[in-house]
């Protein structure tokens, strides 16, 4: 501030040490130009190159050298949630973006939402944001809406907005909502604890209802470590939704193919015990041998009714699970009455082919392994490792790979070996080797389950047309037995019965089961289709005009609505007029132009008002004769003299006079008072200035129109304009201005200016000056008093408002010539 402060004072001696002192001072007393040059006040843009005392300065307020502190950026983080709703269509979707609860309030707010114009088509929005209806625009091609807010506070907590869209295409797609709020200092809150605010959110908008879905380990737990598996829709999306942590338990365990050693050994009829060690974690386990049960093997013996074989482990004679005399392998698969499992045996049923004797034939435990992974590849140098996985318990089991002489992919497509045969009722198992010579490696394949073989259809219930029917087959190996519904069949309809629909009321087509009485109805919808419309029913509603058909509309006498129209033909002369517009006023001399349009066609019809000319009401005084006109109040003076007649005019508180020249022309002459509009945007900017400057006040300012023979002329075609100001203004001095063509206000040089009592003459004839606009604006410049040196105190004090109007004048870009 003290910097400002001693800027001024710089500049104030600068100007007193520019020009002497008694030239501002009378300059400022008689009004006249400080300068003969031109510059912002005198319509020069090259101030710097006079001499009038302007000072050029880069001043911004704050010193060059004075560094200018940076406020630190604080940008606060609002929540706010998306969310998406369809209609029940799926036609159309809505998203809804909430700000949570906070006590921030911005100055402004931009925000910006984003979507993807080849799926969704923006259609309007509701709502209220920040507690204000927002005006949205919208780019399509880009697929964005805009909107900001500006002129007042904006709280930014608790508020939402709906955007709705049309579903171009049904795929997943989302819609991405941002906003920047500025936070400004306030004097009721000066140190804010936010700079800004930054907030977003995304709607998703989901076609596919996940009903199925598949999940995939992409890394498998162990004992020690945690896994992964992803979940995968298997319906329309095919998109991942959800990822999930296996967590890691002794479940997972690894152990190798075979027992670390065997504690108890398993016979025929006992379990043995056998300990396995984890390859991940090193833990030990002891796991139970189911009892191996007895292999009958070789000649069937019968003893006292009973057949009896010989264990081939144990080789006692025992009572064979065969009874028959034939060979065991005469007994094939029927069905598996017991599943086995990792710890308990199952059982199955047999039966001779020979004689048909069944027999129930224990099934031992065992593990159901799967290959789960290669853990470690067979070299030509090392031996592989993979991992096998019971799909029952989960036990796992490390097996080896038989190291290959050459180093190579195996291809499992070589010779195969048969485990176990299949069945219809059970898989079967087989190795398959690798092709390539040398290689044992082999995988263990399931063979599929063989086809039933099955007898025909038995039907046990006939279908009608209100309940299904059932039917059966069997199976003729393991006879298991099949069944399924019959389809019921077709009604059986009578003749159909036919409604027919309106503009009100459906419609149907009825038809009736001759068997069961059920009614199969389709329903016509009613239509304004259906409308009927009267010949005599037709009303003009829309009247033709001169560019458009009219339009008469029928209503439907039985629903009431509305739906049908005719035209009626275009009407050439139905215009519709504007107000009519003045062209050029109508007065005494001159006829009066006005215009009006048809806002239709654009046609234009002009209509001219004539001139009636003066209506004077003459008296004659020796040598003068005055008339005096009783339309506009013009006063005709023409005294005759030696050299010819002179004539003046007089219209309120001016009066101009002609010389002999212009004797016998046809004059009209009108001054008034400038209208409040005209004053207010043409005259009053200037006022300022000039009491700035010290050149007085505006006081009046008139317009008035001079025509000499019908043509338009100005003051400057007489030979003297004489103002009578009145006596309230007889010891005021008074200026006389113009406005010139440019609008500019100009003073009226005082050369041509006399004063005389209440009486201001202006010498037009013997002048060079001209009056170029029909203006004439009068200023008080004050108390007329004697040429009085001013003081150097004053000097130096209007050389500051001096200065000061300067400033206001470039600040307010006018030009005015005093």
């Amino acid at each position: 501030m003290k910097k400002k402060i001693l800027c001024w004072i710089l500049i104030g001696v600068f100007c007193i040490l520019a020009m002497p002192v008694t030239i501002f001072a009378g300059a400022a007393e008689s009004g006249e130009h400080i300068h003969d040059c031109e510059c912002e006040l005198c319509e020069h843009d090259h101030c710097g190159e006079c001499d009038c005392g302007e000072i050029e300065a880069d001043y911004t307020g704050v010193a060059m050298d004075e560094p200018v502190e940076e406020e630190e950026e604080r940008i606060a983080e609002p929540t706010m949630i998306g969310d998406a709703v369809f209609n029940s269509g799926k036609t159309q979707v809505t998203t809804t973006f909430m700000m949570l609860s906070n006590d921030i309030v911005a100055d402004s707010v931009n925000i910006t939402v984003m979507y993807d114009p080849n799926v969704l088509t923006y259609k309007n929005s509701e709502g209220r944001l920040f507690n204000d209806y927002p005006s949205i625009n919208v780019d399509v091609g880009s697929g964005k809406l805009t909107a900001s807010y500006s002129g007042r506070t904006y709280p930014l907590g608790n508020t939402a907005i709906k955007f709705i869209f049309d579903i171009k295409t049904p795929v997943n797609t989302s819609v991405r909502f941002v906003g920047v709020a500025a936070i400004n200092k306030t004097t009721e809150n000066p140190n804010p604890e936010y700079t800004g605010a930054k907030f977003s959110a995304t709607a998703n908008i989901n076609f596919c209802e996940h009903r199925t879905t598949t999940t995939k380990v992409t890394k498998a737990p162990t004992c020690q470590s945690d896994g992964t598996e992803e979940i995968w829709c298997t319906d329309q999306c095919k998109q991942r939704i959800g990822f999930n942590t296996i967590r890691h338990s002794e479940t997972y365990h690894t152990f190798t193919e075979r027992p670390l050693k065997t504690l108890i050994p398993a016979t025929c009829t006992t379990k043995g015990e056998d300990e396995y060690k984890c390859q991940v974690c090193g833990q030990l386990i002891k796991v139970t041998v189911p009892a191996l049960g007895h292999t009958y093997v070789g000649t069937k013996t019968l003893v006292d009714g009973v057949w009896k074989q010989s264990c081939s482990t144990c080789n006692l004679l025992l009572e064979s699970p065969f009874q028959c005399e034939h060979d065991n392998s005469k007994y094939t698969l029927v069905r598996i009455t017991k599943e086995a499992t990792c710890r308990n045996a199952g059982e199955a049923l047999y039966a001779c082919s020979e004689c048909g004797k069944n027999a129930y034939v224990e099934i031992p435990a065992t593990h159901s392994y799967v290959l789960s992974s290669v853990t470690k590849q067979a070299t030509t140098t090392s031996k592989g490792e993979e991992l096998w996985v019971c799909s029952e318990c989960g036990i796992r089991q490390i097996r080896e790979i038989p190291m290959i002489a050459t180093a190579h992919t195996h291809s499992f497509n070589g010779k195969e070996e048969i485990i176990s045969s299949a069945t219809c009722v059970v898989e079967g198992k087989k190795k398959v080797y690798c092709s390539f010579e040398g290689c044992n490696e082999y995988r263990e394949v399931t063979i599929p389950k063989l086809n039933h073989v099955l007898t025909d259809w038995t039907v046990s219930k006939e279908a009608t047309c209100t309940e299904e029917g059932l039917r059966y087959r069997s199976c003729v190996n393991c006879n298991r037995v099949f069944d399924e519904s019959i389809p019921k069949i077709d009604h059986s309809f009578g003749s159909p019965v036919y409604t027919a629909p309106t503009c009100i009321a459906d419609g149907s087509t009825v038809k009736t089961c001759t068997v069961c009485g059920y009614r199969d109805v389709v329903t016509h919808q009613k239509s304004n289709d259906y409308c009927e419309y009267p010949d005599d029913g037709f009303v003009l509603v829309s009247k033709p005009t001169c560019v458009a058909d009219g339009v008469y509309e029928c209503t439907c006498p039985i629903c009431g609505k509305t739906t049908k129209t005719k035209s009626a033909p275009l009407n050439p002369d139905a215009h519709n007029w504007s107000e009519w517009t003045i062209v050029s006023e109508t007065d005494c001399i001159t006829d009066g132009v006005k215009t009006r349009s048809c806002s239709l066609c654009g046609k234009v019809e002009t209509s001219v008002e004539k001139s009636t000319g003066h209506s004077f009401v003459t008296e004659t005084k020796k040598n003068v004769t005055i008339n005096t006109c009783s339309k506009c109040g013009m006063v005709e003076t023409v005294t005759t003299t030696k050299k010819g007649n002179v004539k003046t005019v007089n219209s309120g508180m001016f009066t101009l006079t002609f010389d002999t020249t212009a004797s016998d022309k046809n004059i009209y002459f009108n001054a008034r008072q400038m209208d409040n509009k005209s004053y207010t945007e043409k005259v009053l900017p200037y006022n300022p200035q000039l009491k700035e400057r010290g050149l007085g006040e505006i006081e009046m300012a008139f317009d008035y129109t001079l025509k000499l023979n019908d043509a338009a002329a100005t003051v400057a075609s007489a030979s003297e304009l004489s103002i009578d100001v009145g006596e309230e203004y007889k010891k005021i001095a008074l200026a006389l201005y113009y406005l010139d063509e440019n609008g500019a206000l100009q003073k009226v040089n005082d050369d041509f200016v006399s004063r005389q009592g209440t009486t201001i003459k202006v010498n037009i004839g013997t002048g060079t000056f001209k009056y170029p606009s029909g203006t004439l604006v009068i200023v008080n410049t004050g108390t007329i008093k004697s040429n009085i040196a001013v003081p150097i105190v004053i000097a130096i004090l209007t050389i500051v408002v001096a200065a000061g109007v300067v400033f206001f004048v470039v600040s307010k870009n006018k030009k005015v010539t005093f």
